[in-house]
Formats: structure tokens, sequence, C-alpha cells
């Protein structure tokens, strides 16, 4: 088991983790299945019932019905030309399996003993299938995948059938919940493949229900969910700003280039302030030199009139 094993987004002929890019084609393969599932499966009927179960948990997999179901899958797979949609198709069984078990959260390790015995039993009656590196979505994924796969399935719904529905209720609180899960991680984690498809993801579903015209509950729920959006990109700001301002004190007071810098700073304001200062006594003394001036001429001219009036 490996469970510090890291599944990429970037599909590479030789790398089969593909995990998040590609959740989108899991719901092809679902059609796929459903479809040929209507055929007959008799020819499946033989091998499966060599299937056998060891305890009651087993029995959610190990048996004859969904040991059918996962011949025509490993089926619709081989008959596909396309390398990678090959291995999405080998990913998604194990994930079908994967949420085929009895407890809710799902359980690996029986998934990945079902996944192996089938594989084995369709090689045994017909061909290998799905070697390529085992096409393994590693313990640590496996719940990722589960919870991007029902957000992409959210957002299928709406599209296709329309959100003023009791699901989009559903939808709202998974996509919160989402959120919630990987938000810490996804801040210092940006461009991991799982963020950006997080981001990718909550953006459509943001875009969608904003565009839905739904009554009451909904409506409000709706309503609800765009304002704590919003109420929380207000929040980053101002979380961002005071950020920012404790760096720059920090920078400033404790930092030797900073200090440094303060002094220039202050030194540049001071050298300011005393220029002004100089101006300031230099209009001052100017204005007095003209008051002078002027008093002068008015002592002169008051002198002048008194004379005229009184002829002294």
């Amino acid at each position: 088991m490996e469970k510090n094993k890291v599944c990429l987004n970037n599909f590479n002929i030789n790398d089969s983790n593909i995990c998040y890019g590609y959740i989108d084609s899991f719901h092809e393969w679902e059609e796929t299945v459903r479809k040929s599932a209507n055929d007959k499966d008799d020819q499946y009927k033989g091998r499966c019932s060599s299937v056998k179960t060891h305890n009651s948990n087993d029995a959610t997999l190990f048996n004859e019905d969904v040991c059918k179901k996962t011949m025509l899958f490993f089926r619709e797979i081989r008959s596909t030309n396309e390398k990678k949609a090959e291995i999405i198709g080998c990913k998604h069984l194990f994930y079908w399996l994967y949420k085929k078990t009895m407890n809710p959260g799902g359980n690996y390790e029986l998934t990945k003993r079902a996944y192996d015995a089938f594989k084995k039993i369709y090689k045994d009656y017909t061909e290998d299938v799905c070697t390529n590196r085992e096409i393994d979505i590693c313990e640590n994924e496996m719940k990722k995948v589960d919870h991007m796969y029902d957000i992409y399935n959210c957002l299928y719904e709406i599209e296709h059938e329309g959100g003023c529905k009791d699901n989009t209720k559903n939808c709202i609180s998974k996509f919160k919940l989402l959120r919630g899960n990987y938000e810490h991680y996804c801040k210092s984690n940006r461009n991991d493949d799982l963020c950006e498809e997080i981001i990718l993801y909550t953006n459509k579903f943001k875009e969608k229900v904003e565009n839905l015209n739904c009554g009451n509950s909904i409506y409000q729920m709706i309503f609800s969910y765009l304002m704590d959006d919003k109420r929380r990109h207000i929040v980053y700001a101002i979380f961002a700003g005071l950020l920012i301002s404790l760096l720059l004190i920090h920078f400033f007071m404790f930092n030797p280039l900073g200090k440094h810098l303060l002094r220039e700073l202050k030194k540049e304001i001071n050298e300011f302030y005393d220029e002004d200062d100089e101006w300031d006594i230099y209009e001052l003394s100017d204005m007095n030199r003209s008051a002078s001036t002027d008093s002068v001429y008015n002592i002169l001219y008051d002198s002048t009139n008194y004379t005229n009036e009184y002829g002294i």
C-alpha cells in the first residue's frame, strides 16, 4: 500500500496517475456501462459463480452481480482504442468499486482486493486488462477523488436538469464543505492539481447559481452562499492589508536595511521642511521690506496732503 504516493493531474503515457483533471470523464464511462448493462451477461455468469466471500463485509463486493458488472466494465475498457480513455476507464472502475463498499466512507483495502480479483478473472477467461502500472488511485487520493466527483455531479445536474430542486441545497452544502476541508491546504498550495480543480469547479458553480431564479428556501440558501463568498473576499482583503502593515512595521523597526531606509526617509523629510522654513522666512522678510516701503510712502503721502490742506 502506497500511502505517500502522489497522483498527478497531467496525463502522461508513462505515468498513469490521473486523478482530478479527468474526473469529468467518469460520467461518460457510467453512461457507457449503463447502456451495455442491458446486454445479456450470460457469458459472465460462469466465471463469476466462482467468486467467494470470506466474511459479511466482503459480500458487498465479492458477489456474482458485482462481478458481472465489473466484467462489463472491463469489456468496454478493452474495446477502446485510446490509451488515455482506457486508463480513465480503469480508474473509474476502481472508484465504482470503492463506492460499492458497505462503509459510506469507502474501504480502500477491500476495494483493492476485489479489483485485483476481478482483473484476474477477466484475464483468465478473456485477456489482460488495466495493466498500466496497476492503474491505482492511491489511498490518500481516493477521498479527494470522491469529493471532486461529487462536486462534478452537482454541476452536471444543475446544467442538464435545472437547478431549482432540492439537490441544489445539497450541492451548496457540499461546496461549502469542500471549501472548508481544503481551504487551509490550498492557501499554501494554490498551484496543486486538486486546488486548481477546486477553484475551477467553485467558479463554475458560482456562475451557475448566480443565474438561477429559484424561490423561497432555495433562493435564500443561494443568496446566503453568494454573500458568504463576498464576505470571505472582504475579510481576506482586510487580513491582507493588516498583514502587509505588520510586515512593513517589522521591516522598518527591526531590519537593518529597513532602519537605514527609515533614517534616510526622515532625513529627506527634514530637509524638505528646512527648505520650506527657509522659503517662509524669505517670503516674510520680503513682506516686511514691502511693508516698510509702503509705510514710508504712506507717511510722505499723508504729510503732503496735510501741507496742501492747511497751507503749511
